[in-house]
């Protein structure tokens, strides 16, 4: 088993979950182009990794473990994100609301010649 092709199967395998859980997100929200993108790279390194994996049963072990650590970092990386983008929505509506509080109390006059 040559170390070199075991290593890239590794970082390929965490590359491929971390592109999935991606790839299932963009799916999800309907964006086409950006999941067919996904789609076609993660089948492309699913490819490298099954051919080379056929050839010599050995390199299923990097790709197990690179799958299951890509897997948790993906899962990581995507809650901080979440959180990420939940503190910033946050952070808008402060703004907005603090814009807003200097206004309350204003009256809008009513078409002066309606019923």
């Amino acid at each position: 088993m040559d170390w070199r092709i075991a290593l890239g199967l590794f970082g390929l395998n965490i590359f491929d979950d971390i592109l999935c859980v991606f790839f299932t997100r963009r799916t999800i929200a309907g964006k086409a182009i950006q999941a067919t993108i996904l789609s076609g790279t993660l089948t492309l390194v699913v490819s490298i990794s099954v051919i080379n994996y056929v050839e010599n049963r050995w390199y299923l072990i990097p790709t197990v473990i690179g799958s299951m650590i890509g897997t948790f970092v993906a899962i990581k990386l995507d809650k901080h994100l979440k959180k990420r983008k939940r503190r910033k929505r946050k952070e808008v509506q402060k703004e907005v609301h603090h814009e807003n509080k200097g206004q309350q109390g204003i009256s809008i006059p009513v078409c002066a010649g309606g019923k």
